[in-house]
């Protein structure tokens, strides 16, 4: 029976370049012969494409959480079964991304309150990762990434990434031992590199 496989996230505002350092990140470690898989939320399925409506038709912030977790109540069916086959699975993008951003759309004396809910609700299900990367850039920085970017979605505006920023740096100091801040600021090299540093302490 081979040995169970690891679960590793990326998170970050958008602009942080997560998406890209996660895919070179998986192109590395299957150059070292580490069986990994990569995969993303939204997912690819129907329900991922149901998050994805929920944005275009302007869903309401619990609307839209709910949406989030039936999309990944289901993909966590999917890690599951990758790990248990001896797979690293790496995921852009997973339950911090929720508590990070829903809770950016609630006023912020009820941040905290509803990042303690969407855990709570998460927990009959959820798959904690082995390990979270947080590529770390400011929001000026992030937006600065995307001005060139089309279709822009109503999260990538200066005041909501500000927040989800905030929301962010509160759960890397509440679990540091899972959460590692990676600077993302400097070379793409340099980022990946970071992040492979973290990847080979835990593989």
């Amino acid at each position: 029976m081979p040995m169970r496989g690891k679960f590793i996230t990326f998170e970050g505002i958008d602009g942080c370049g997560k998406t890209t350092v996660s895919k070179l990140v998986w192109r590395q470690l299957q150059k070292q012969k580490v069986k990994a898989v990569w995969t993303c939320e939204p997912t690819k399925s129907w329900l991922g494409a149901a998050v994805k409506r929920g944005w275009t038709e302007k869903a309401g912030v619990f609307t839209e959480s709910f949406l989030f977790m039936a999309d990944r109540a289901e993909h966590v069916d999917e890690i599951c079964g990758l790990m248990g086959k001896g797979k690293t699975v790496l995921c852009d993008r997973y339950l911090d991304s929720t508590l990070a951003y829903q809770a950016a759309g609630v006023d912020d004396d009820l941040t905290a309150g509803m990042m303690d809910w969407l855990r709570r609700a998460h927990m009959p299900f959820l798959l904690l990762p082995d390990l979270t990367l947080y590529i770390r850039v400011t929001p000026e920085q992030g937006l600065s990434r995307m001005s060139g970017r089309k279709g822009r979605t109503k999260f990538e505006k200066a005041g909501y990434l500000r927040k989800v920023a905030r929301n962010y740096d509160t759960l890397a100091e509440t679990e540091p031992q899972r959460i590692r801040v990676v600077d993302g600021s400097g070379a793409l090299d340099g980022v990946v590199e970071k992040c492979l540093a973290e990847i080979r302490k835990i593989l």
